[in-house]
């Protein structure tokens, strides 16, 4: 549950992010009707402009007209006001090519951010898209882990179980010898060969022969009538539960982190 709780957080963070994405996009549309009643707005503006224009060119006829009928008196004000009216005329025709530019270029900015609205729509798709393959993807390899953890769990059990057994077998195995080795009485045999070796589990690996049997004074044993119990062999009974311990808690893998 804490798995799901935590994913469905995770959704719907990715939601948040997704909806903070559509906001955007949403104030860029905005931004851009913004811009497409402007370039209305200056359309509008050539429009009377073409239109002055026009009356310009009118009263300009008009002028030309009366200056026709005045005569030569009015020579050089009909000269004067046609300078003045070139002037106009070129600066509304530069006033209108400048508005023109600034069209086409608003127009072409409309385009680049409509392009760029779509762009950024696939752009959100795909991550959406890699998001669940993401999922997906983390959940098989959590069930992976699980399945390995399980795996490993079972061979460690099994390693456990058969370590415990070969320790009692050596437990049981090395006081036999131990009797074996040593004469009746409790008084060691120098010369007995050394023909058997117990394994002590903790530490490095180290062999107690039937020499170092012999060469032990009768008191160290409980009993003074060659018995085969030492008093070697409870510390080997414990080292070797501590050391099962140990391997038990070595070998035993991590669990896999949630998804």
């Amino acid at each position: 549950l804490q798995e799901c709780q935590k994913r469905m957080d995770e959704l719907e963070a990715e939601l948040q992010r997704a909806n903070n994405k559509v906001c955007h996009t949403g104030h860029l549309l905005n931004q851009m009707t913004v811009k497409l009643s402007n370039s209305e707005s200056t359309q509008q503006q050539m429009s009377f402009l073409n239109k002055q224009l026009l009356l310009l060119g009118e009263a300009h006829k008009l002028s030309m007209q009366e200056l026709h009928h005045t005569g030569t008196d009015n020579t050089k004000e009909a000269q004067m006001l046609q300078v003045s009216y070139g002037k106009e005329v070129e600066t509304l025709r530069q006033s209108l090519l400048v508005q023109g530019q600034k069209l086409d270029a608003a127009q072409q900015r409309v385009t680049e951010l409509e392009t760029h609205l779509s762009k950024k729509e696939h752009l959100i798709a795909e991550q959406k898209k890699f998001l669940e393959d993401v999922k997906c993807q983390a959940k098989a390899e959590l069930q992976a882990s699980d399945s390995r953890y399980q795996a490993q769990r079972r061979i460690t059990q099994l390693l456990q179980t058969e370590l415990l057994q070969l320790y009692s077998r050596v437990e049981m195995e090395a006081p036999a010898s131990t009797a074996t080795s040593s004469p009746p009485g409790g008084r060691a045999d120098p010369h007995t060969p050394a023909d058997s070796s117990v394994m002590v589990p903790d530490g490095p690996s180290k062999a107690h022969t039937n020499e170092e049997a012999a060469s032990r004074p009768s008191h160290d044993s409980p009993r003074g009538n060659g018995s085969t119990l030492s008093p070697e062999q409870p510390k080997a009974s414990n080292s070797s539960k501590s050391t099962a311990n140990s391997i038990n808690g070595s070998q035993r893998p991590s669990p896999a982190p949630a998804g």
